[in-house]
Formats: structure tokens, sequence, C-alpha cells
């Protein structure tokens, strides 16, 4: 009809038509609604469909008729119908760099996502198998940036910003290697650190990830020399160092190819050359990140002892035994709070459906860090304290060995009994069943 040659009153009771017909039609929509959301809990118990929290959503509350907000409502991946909810099981529930070349796949109902399952599974499988390595990676960041930060073994003297090119200078005092008679460890300088980028780099100064086993497809240790930003570029003072010679820096990550054939870098310990994110895609951190490389492939876990005993001075040998041992300690607290929450394996963990993995998480973080911050004080005055006192001969490289299973680690035992092999934090990968 054209509105144009209309009367006013003829407009008014078309305008009054249209807005019954909307609110029916909103009426109708809601009820379609709660009737899918009841079908989805009685099909599967899970919610394996999650609303999209987008400007979609908002816009289309806010201009409800408008058609152009409908059309960018994503369709269903089987039927016609817009939805705003996609699979749960292949999507993040947060921005994850790891997932933003991935489309999410979108259902109505349930009932269209088990229909449309042939088509859907090789890719919410792959996307799966991306996520959980996501998050163990994650798991493995934190459990090292928390193992760090309660044993600290760097002198932090100073820090500052420079605001023309964006480098973060550190002054560290003293050598590498362990200054056991001030140490081993030290607390960590938080009145120094501007904010969470800056103290995660402090925390990976100087460190490598550890060993672990291969509860993937394939996993390999490559050992780079790095092109780090600005934030964490290394600076030798060499009037200041007699004698000092130093190679090229080199940085050593982990390669993972899962069984879907993807292949990812996990590098918790970048961030003291600007490379923050625990994961990456392969092709892309190799690519921006790497100037030269070569690989080592992880047969087995191992701590090498002999390796380092008969060639290093006794000191750098403490360094080395002290945070064996401090690890001995670390693990043993993730394994009494894994054991007392029902977790086989913190595979099982980065299963969990969106929000309760974050929360154990964090549970579990917490449990390590009240159990270990008292310890590590009774740590750090143990070994001082023999060491001033020539309790122990430093000249054998076996002594903080012999100190711990008698001294710190007795103490330890009366707490925590039996004590388990000493192996090094970073178990999470293994035995993950991703």
């Amino acid at each position: 009809m054209d509105t144009a040659n209309m009367s006013f009153e003829e407009k008014a009771d078309k305008l009054e038509a249209l807005q019954k017909n909307y609110l029916f039609n909103m009426e109708i929509s809601q009820l379609e609604s709660i009737s899918r959301k009841q079908k989805g809990l009685v099909a599967g118990g899970k919610a394996w469909l999650f609303p999209v929290k987008d400007c979609h959503q908002s816009e289309s509350k806010r201009i409800p008729n408008d058609q152009s907000t409908t059309l960018s409502i994503p369709r269903c991946n089987h039927c016609p119908n817009r939805t705003t909810k996609h699979c749960n099981g292949c999507s993040s529930g947060k921005e994850d760099p790891m997932f933003k070349d991935e489309d999410k796949t979108f259902y109505c109902d349930t009932q269209c996502q088990k229909d449309d399952w042939p088509h859907h599974k090789q890719k919410c499988k792959r996307l799966m198998l991306r996520k959980r390595l996501t998050r163990a990676a994650e798991v493995l960041q934190r459990m090292f940036l928390l193992h760090r930060e309660i044993f600290f073994n760097l002198y932090v003297y100073n820090t500052w910003y420079d605001e023309d090119d964006g480098t973060t200078h550190t002054i560290l005092e003293g050598d590498w290697a362990l200054k056991a008679r001030e140490g081993p460890h030290f607390e960590f300088p938080s009145s120094l650190v501007k904010d969470e980028r800056h103290k995660k780099f402090l925390l990976t100064l100087n460190n490598r990830i550890g060993l672990v086993n291969d509860p993937f497809e394939d996993i390999k240790e490559v050992i780079y020399q790095p092109r780090p930003e600005n934030f964490g570029r290394v600076t030798v003072a060499h009037d200041v160092i007699e004698d000092f010679e130093c190679d090229a820096e080199v940085h050593i990550i982990l390669q993972i190819k899962l069984t879907s054939e993807e292949k990812f870098a996990i590098d918790i310990t970048g961030s003291q050359f600007g490379i923050f994110d625990a994961v990456h895609h392969w092709d892309n951190y190799y690519g921006n990140l790497v100037n030269h490389s070569h690989d080592v492939f992880v047969d087995a876990f191992a701590f090498r002892e002999s390796q380092f005993l008969n060639h290093r001075d006794w000191e750098k040998v403490a360094r080395w035994e002290v945070d064996f041992y401090s690890a001995a300690m670390f693990n043993r607290e993730i394994r009494s709070w894994k054991d007392a929450n029902g977790y086989k394996s913190l595979g099982d963990m980065v299963k969990l459906p969106e929000g309760k993995f974050e929360g154990e998480m964090e549970k579990m973080l917490d449990h390590v860090k009240s159990q270990l911050t008292d310890l590590s004080d009774v740590f750090k005055n143990h070994i001082a304290a023999s060491l001033h006192m020539d309790i122990v001969d430093k000249e054998d490289p076996h002594w903080v060995q012999e100190f711990f299973e008698h001294g710190a680690l007795k103490q330890y035992r009366d707490r925590r009994s039996p004590v388990v092999n000493a192996i090094l934090p970073w178990p999470i990968l293994r035995n993950a069943n991703l």
C-alpha cells in the first residue's frame, strides 16, 4: 500500500497493526528459544551450545527491527535459521590467538548439532586438541612462573624504562651462578616491577624450559637464536666482568605435533625476549621470531647430573642442585593437590568445561603457593647458615644433596611423607592424554 496517499488515521492504524505483529513474533521467538533450551538439557545433559556475546546481540536488542542487524547474525550450520549459539567443544570462551584463524560453528539447537556431526566432526576434534594444548601450555607456564617467584635466585639491583625506544633495563648484581652465601634465593623485587609483562620478563630471565616426555605424536626441543623485541633485549657490559666471553644468545622451546598433524611452538620462558604468549602456530613463530635453530629430539625425561658435576665449580653445581630440590618440593605439592581432588593426571583438568578449568587451575596454584611460601624461607635459611658455619664440604659437588637429605628436606619429609623422587616441575605435558 502506498502510504503517501494515506490519511493520518490510516497511518496510525497501520502502525498499530505492525506493532502488534512485532510483539507477537517476539513472543513466539522467546517461546521457541525456551523450547530449544529445554531440548538441549533433555538431549545431552552437557551445555554443548553456548550463546555468543558480541556486538550482534547488543545491536539486535537495541534495534530489534533493523534488517541489516538481523542479517549480521550467523546462520545455523545445518539449517537456514539464524542463531547466536555455537559449538562449545571446539571454541574458546576467551579471545585466544590460537582460534582467530577459525570461524565458530553455529547451531540453533542440539538436534541440528547432532544431525551435522558427521560433517563437523573432523574440524571439532582438531580444534578440541588445539584447545587442550593451549590449556596445557597455560598451566605449564603458570606453574613455571610460580616456581620462579617462590624460589627466585637473581639479585635485581634496579630497573628503569626507556620511553624513547620502549626498552626496560634491568641491572643484576653478581654472577649468574648461585651466590650461596647470600642466598640461594632472594625475595622477588615486586616494588621494582612496573606491570605484569615486566614481572614475566624477570621471572623468565636466563631460564629455559625443562625436558619432558613425548605425550603427543611428536615433540622436539628446538634451540635457536631469537629475534627479541625491545622489551627483552639482552645486553652485556664487557668492561664490568673481567675475561667475560658471551656466545650468541640462545633459547629453547618445544615443537609439538598433534595427531591432527598441526604443529605448534610452546614457549613458556619467552617473556625475557618480549614473547608473552605460551603457544604459537609453528610457521608463524619460526618465520617471525627465529634467526637460526637446530633440533634436539626429546627421547625421554632425564636430569643428567654427570653432565656438569665434573667440570663446574661447586657454586654452579649448588645452583643446579638447589633448583632440583626446590622443584621436587613444588612437584610434590602439585601431586598432593591432584590426588586430593581426584585427578589421575593434570591432563584430566585441561578437558574440563569452560569456567571450571580456570577455577580449578587457580585453586591448584593457590594451594602450591600457600604450602611452599613459608617452606622456601626455611630452605633459604638452612643453606645459608650451613655455608657460613662450614657444616658441609663445599669442595664436594654432592654437598647440597647430602645437606638437603638431612636438613631442609628432612623438615619437608616431616610435613609431607614420603618424599617423592626429585623431578623438575614441568610434568603437565607428560602423559597428558590430550
